[in-house]
């Protein structure tokens, strides 16, 4: 259906019966006296409760409006509008959006997130009674565009448990002056919202290069020429080789032609040097250079755009001139100081199963001669085996027994560490003390984190001449440390030669002491995991995503609408249903949802059927899974031919409108969500997970900051959680035995309750969702509340199906 023939009936007409009922004064909110302001106020503003209005779903779209995100910005200019004429029709400014939307992809972003068919559709319509839904749509794109741009699409800490950096804020201040710069220089002001970190200006460019290379035909797939490769040999696919290099930016001439010459051999090494490939100069029968190679052009833009979304986590005020930056996927160390690059070498960082965390951090001090107190995780793991087969384990490598409070050296031998089992692993500490080898070799840089992560000197400093140096337990251990921390060290009169004089070497191992200086500027610390990158000559750079953190943000920011219809078999009886009920005012989606399974078979679920309430419905036969608003009928509803099923929604809250003093009505805010500790709803959870084998709804936390039903434009938050992993559990190098062990339960289960110890803590009932990830381990999230409702505002009802809820009232 077009745009145009619904807009004025459906949506307009149809909002102003359901919103523009209550009083039209504006008591609070200032409106500018323009017929356009007062009329898009109405919309936007609740005057009796001086709080945005209800979101708004028109029923021919699946998308929503969002009154609290954009009353915000038109408040500041009294609603007027920005993107129509005096007379309803787009202005420049709106063809400058429509620009800068439809060109989001060179930012990494789907342009199809912003500016799609609906959005077209309204640009182009001729009804210019329809302004005012086009306007409301073109502002929420904006805002949506915007704050991903700037802050990400999602929070990065719900991505993975290592990640440290919290979602940053849109600036609304700052985007109302974009738009208000004109059509002119809007596109402009917006552009200079992006992230100003050079890595990512590099990437953009590396984004623009491969789309030119998609139009202009792609990458020709290399197939493997069944021999080995190596200098002096000739051979027909090393003209392809040449090519594929040079479009990558490691230039080698065409002159050479099927030859293996030094210059081929030059630029293969470095290609192999730089994406994180053994550089021999070598390309096997089955080659990781050839696999590295054959990446397809849309996966390489897929990459380049996650790492893009990594770097919007950077805060703004991030000091380009003055920082130090860890590349976790390349083991790199770069030191930036006065705009200039000082040090730029190798690391070795956590393995896949202790990885160090993506995080910002500041150094202020650094320890000369540290001890290594082992923490419990690692002499649990790694030194309690050591111990059971050598009782003098510790002797022999510089190290003492503890009790917890540090204040008592054990005699390890004493110790029948056949039967210590972890509990009393962890009665003691293990301190290496001072010294050439020890762990932290001789100079610690102490980071402010709580997390015991920091970079350090090593005693297995013949590990940087491996091209993989994800070796570590979780910290940064640095090729050069005493040139870095002497550089740093000069700010109160400590030099290098003054360092080496403070600590021992291999050839004089004398025990020394452990000092801490401090008094220094502090320096900015960065730790990011970036697996693209642009190099300082313009070669693309990608390493292999040994940690999983690029699938599991793939995972993340997917967000494939789910598929709708159910096509009944031949010969197949048809059912009626029917829902009774009322929404309220804020349950913005209004539909029920049907799902049909099969309960012998786990897994085999149809494609889900929506249909309004109060009508009758024809479905085929069989047991359905039902949804409302993000609630479920709790078990199955059988649809059966001439039997038909009438199902109640309840009132399962009412909030009241409650008078101040001063006769005005009070603008709280209240959310109703389901209540996960009571026996019913999780019940209706492990019911979807067993028989769906994923969630029910997609559900989005970006609206209303917890889980609920996700609109065509809002970022599906829990299709992430899902076991595809467990199939493939014997592929991981090491999976883990928590990894084993969920997925033994997730394979076996034979009833819905067997999967409860994957969802509910045991103790609290809470819901905390435990799912298998690449490269074999397991993160854990605890779930925000399950909305049934958007946040109310002042007054309303809601119905749900049966069920347990909670209702808490978050403002006032």
């Amino acid at each position: 259906m077009q745009l145009r023939s619904v807009l004025k009936k459906t949506f307009i007409y149809g909002m102003s019966m359901a919103l523009l009922a209550p009083s039209f004064s504006h008591a609070a909110d200032s409106v500018a006296g323009t017929e356009q302001a007062i009329q898009l106020s109405r919309y936007l503003y609740n005057a009796d409760f001086d709080t945005a209005r209800a979101p708004i779903k028109p029923s021919w779209g699946n998308f929503q409006i969002v009154p609290e995100h954009l009353r915000p910005l038109y408040v500041k200019v009294q609603y007027q509008p920005f993107w129509v004429t005096s007379d309803g029709r787009p202005n420049e400014l709106a063809a400058s959006l429509r620009t800068l939307l439809l060109g989001a992809a060179r930012h990494g972003l789907n342009p199809g997130m912003y500016w799609d068919a609906t959005m077209e559709n309204g640009y182009n319509s001729n009804n210019r009674a329809s302004w005012v839904t086009f306007e409301m749509l073109a502002s929420e794109a904006l805002i949506r565009y915007a704050t991903h741009l700037t802050t990400g699409r999602f929070d990065p800490n719900l991505i993975d448990d290592d990640i440290m950096f919290k979602r940053k804020k849109l600036n609304i201040d700052r985007l109302l002056s974009a738009i208000q710069s004109g059509a002119g220089n809007f596109i402009n002001s917006i552009e200079q919202m992006a992230p100003t970190h050079p890595r990512y200006r590099d990437l953009m460019y590396m984004t623009a290069q491969l789309y030119d290379q998609k139009a202009a035909g792609g990458w020709e797939t290399i197939t493997s020429p069944g021999v080995q490769l190596k200098l002096g040999v000739k051979n027909p696919v090393i003209v392809k080789l040449r090519k594929r290099l040079n479009q990558m930016g490691y230039y080698v001439s065409d002159a050479g032609g099927q030859l293996f010459d030094q210059e081929f051999d030059a630029a293969l090494r470095q290609f192999q040097a730089m994406n994180g490939l053994t550089a021999d100069g070598v390309i096997g029968v089955k080659s990781e250079v050839l696999r590295a190679l054959n990446v397809s052009i849309d996966q390489r833009i897929q990459d380049v755009a996650l790492n893009m979304e990594k770097l919007r986590w950077l805060p703004e005020n991030l000091n380009y001139n003055r920082n130090i930056f860890v590349n976790l996927a390349t083991s790199e160390f770069r030191m930036t100081d006065q705009g200039q690059l000082k040090f730029y070498f190798k690391t070795i960082n956590g393995q896949s199963f202790r990885r160090t965390p993506t995080m910002k951090d500041s150094l202020s001090s650094i320890v000369i001669n540290p001890n290594w107190t082992v923490p419990e995780s690692i002499a649990y793991k790694d030194k309690l085996p050591k111990l059971r087969a050598d009782s003098r384990y510790l002797d022999k490598h510089n190290m003492v027994l503890m009790n917890k409070s540090l204040s008592q050296v054990i005699d390890a031998s004493s110790i029948n560490w056949r039967s210590v089992d972890e509990a009393e692993m962890n009665r003691y500490w293990i301190v290496q003390n001072p010294g050439y080898d020890n762990a932290l070799g001789v100079v610690k840089f102490q980071l402010s984190n709580g997390d015991a992560i920091y970079m350090h000197d090593t005693n297995e400093r013949n590990l940087f001449t491996e091209s993989e140096r994800h070796l570590s337990s979780g910290c940064v251990r640095l090729e050069k440390p005493l040139e870095v921390a002497s550089y740093i060290l000069q700010d109160i009169g400590i030099s290098y030669e003054d360092l080496v004089s403070m600590v021992p070497s291999r050839v004089d191992d004398v025990r020394r002491t452990k000092e801490t200086k401090r008094g220094f500027t502090p320096w900015e610390v960065y730790f990011m995991y970036l697996t693209a990158e642009r190099g300082d000559n313009g070669q693309m750079r990608f390493i292999n995503d040994g940690y999983g953190q690029d699938s599991r943000m793939a995972r993340t920011l997917q967000n494939s609408v789910e598929e709708q219809g159910l096509t009944p078999k031949a010969n197949e009886r048809m059912g009626v249903i029917q829902v009774l009920g009322k929404a309220g005012e804020y349950q913005v989606f209004k539909k029920v949802k049907a799902v049909r399974c099969d309960t012998t078979t786990r897994g085999s679920c149809d494609a889900a059927v929506s249909f309004d309430l109060n009508v009758q419905t024809q479905l085929p036969e069989g047991n359905y899974l039902l949804s409302f608003e993000n609630s479920m009928y709790p078990g199955f509803v059988q649809v059966r031919a001439n039997a038909p099923v009438v199902v109640q929604l309840q009132t399962v809250a009412t909030i009241q409108p409650v008078k101040a003093s001063n006769g005005k009505y009070a603008s709280s805010t209240y959310i109703v969500y389901r209540d996960f500790t009571s026996q019913i709803e999780q019940q209706k959870l492990l019911w979807e997970m067993f028989y769906m084998k994923r969630h029910m709804n997609r559900l989005e936390k970006d609206n209303y900051g917890a889980l609920y039903l996700a609109d065509a434009w809002s970022q599906d938050f829990v299709q992430r959680f899902n076991f595809d992993a467990c199939s493939k559990l014997n592929t991981f190098a090491e999976p883990s035995s928590q990894a084993k062990e969920i997925c033994s339960t997730w394979n076996n289960a034979r009833s819905p309750n067997d999967l409860y110890p994957l969802f509910f803590d045991a103790k609290t009932g809470n819901l905390k969702e435990m799912w298998v990830t690449a490269p074999g381990d397991v993160l854990s999230f605890e779930h925000p509340r399950h909305l049934i409702s958007a946040p109310i505002k002042g007054a309303g009802t809601v119905q749900a199906f049966e069920g347990a809820y909670k209702t808490l009232q978050t403002s006032k």
